[in-house]
């Protein structure tokens, strides 16, 4: 296809949650961080390297199936996940845990953190993938993460 050479209306969907096919013998709880790597399967947040963010978990989702892509315990096609836009158009920004072995600061607002586990962000870099960006500590300690989704 060649490239554009005059203006044109392009499609536009609103992407506020989407419904992820769920890695095999998983459980995802609400609210938890949920990413896949490149099988593209969803999955809980976890210590890795290459995986990449697709939201908070809106319920629970269950698959005892060990089967990649099967129908969930709760009779779903995967797991609905909200995404950092909002319904009305402006960004969410989700609360997480801070690591008590190598902590996010205040100075690192601004920056990537990476992900620990399916709620918490660390500091530490090491064999994990940024997950968002800080932009808050709370007075209770909870992490303000604009997700990378």
């Amino acid at each position: 296809m060649a490239a554009m050479t005059a203006q044109e209306e392009r499609g536009v969907k609103e992407y506020t949650h989407r419904r992820y096919k769920q890695k095999g013998s998983t459980t995802i709880y609400a609210g938890a961080l949920v990413v896949c790597g490149s099988d593209g399967y969803a999955k809980p947040g976890t210590t890795a390297t290459g995986l990449r963010v697709l939201g908070v978990a809106a319920y629970t989702s269950t698959m005892t199936s060990a089967t990649d892509g099967a129908t969930t315990d709760e009779g779903q096609t995967g797991v609905l996940v909200l995404t950092s836009t909002a319904e009305n158009g402006k960004r969410r920004l989700f609360a997480f845990k801070n690591d008590t072995g190598t902590p996010v600061d205040i100075g690192d607002t601004g920056t990537d953190i990476y992900i620990k586990d399916d709620q918490t962000f660390t500091a530490d870099s090491t064999g994990a993938t940024a997950g968002g960006e800080l932009i808050e500590i709370d007075a209770d300690g909870w992490l303000w993460v604009k997700l990378y989704d």
